[in-house]
């Protein structure tokens, strides 16, 4: 390369440009084309992207997704004892490779009681508030499932004004308290036709269930129990386990309500300003996805979707 320099100086000033651009940028891609697949619950495609691009998935921080995604898609495939069997043993080592494959065993198992008490034994909330991830996004789904939710619009309301949550991230987390405060018509207007169908009805019901009206609770009650005969077997678990144990109605304090109005007034003032916050951008260039924040595996989640959609759910 020195050599080359010295005689077209140019054309290797471009060469050398073009291996950092696609050192740098095919990553990125990589990895902002993997998260919008998890968060739209594509879990086979994301299966099939992290197995034909597996020199990606560790140069793009990724390494250990194939075998999470893998679990994912076992768990969606009703097949939850092969499912959580590949997170066993990974879910009881030190780091990150523990921490994301327990996260993803507590999604598939739907085992929210454990889950809380594994974060709340494991990290203090200033860690979690410190280096938002995964953890503190099901930490907050975690704690609306078992019916906390004053403490839920608590956490979620430090995790808010440290404001380094990614925008999907965000929306999500939003889309979760909403929904266990009962606020359903703005889990609507976070919804959209692309939103994942088994999330989009699971969100919808709980948003009922935690409405104050009897009738609306019965016709939540209801609609998951419709959901459960058709769900995939990712879904089963979670609606199950609302089945089985009923969400009380929400108690909030004034300053969690008055939180939810400030997020209510961030929501109302973007459906004026554009596009749904969780409506897809076709128009936008694939250099945006690359800029997107990586910091967290979601999922989403439902969360994921996960973590808190599906995710994320």
């Amino acid at each position: 390369m020195g050599l080359l320099f010295g005689f077209i100086p140019a054309t290797c000033g471009w060469f050398s440009g073009g291996i950092w651009g696609i050192t740098l940028l095919l990553p990125l891609l990589f990895s902002a084309h993997l998260r919008q697949l998890m968060l739209r619950e594509e879990y086979i495609a994301a299966d099939r992207l992290v197995r034909r691009l597996p020199g990606l998935a560790w140069t793009g921080g990724y390494w250990q997704m194939p075998s999470l995604v893998r679990a994912l898609v076992l768990a969606q495939q009703n097949k939850p004892v092969q499912a959580l069997d590949l997170l066993e043993r990974d879910r009881w080592t030190q780091g990150s490779l523990g921490q994301n494959a327990a996260v993803v065993y507590y999604r598939i198992s739907a085992q929210w009681p454990e889950c809380l008490a594994w974060i709340q034994l494991n990290f203090s909330e200033a860690a979690l508030m410190a280096t938002p991830s995964a953890l503190g996004l099901i930490y907050v789904r975690a704690l609306g499932e078992m019916g906390k939710t004053e403490e839920m619009v608590r956490v979620f309301g430090q995790l808010r004004s440290q404001n380094r949550l990614d925008r999907a991230s965000y929306r999500l987390l939003q889309m979760v308290v909403l929904a266990f405060c009962g606020r359903q018509l703005l889990v609507m207007q976070l919804l959209d036709e692309d939103s994942p169908v088994g999330s989009k009805a699971y969100w919808l019901a709980i948003a009922g269930l935690g409405q104050g009206d009897r009738q609306g609770r019965q016709r939540a009650r209801a609609a998951l129990q419709q959901q459960a005969a058709t769900a995939d077997g990712l879904m089963q678990a979670v609606i199950e386990y609302r089945l089985k144990y009923a969400l009380p109605p929400p108690k909030l304090s004034e300053s969690s309500w008055q939180i939810l109005a400030q997020v209510e007034a961030e929501i109302q003032s973007e459906l004026k300003a554009g596009p749904r916050p969780f409506a897809k951008q076709r128009g936008r260039s694939r250099l945006t996805w690359a800029l997107i924040g990586l910091n967290s595996f979601v999922f989403l989640s439902e969360v994921g979707g996960w973590a808190l959609g599906s995710g994320a759910e």
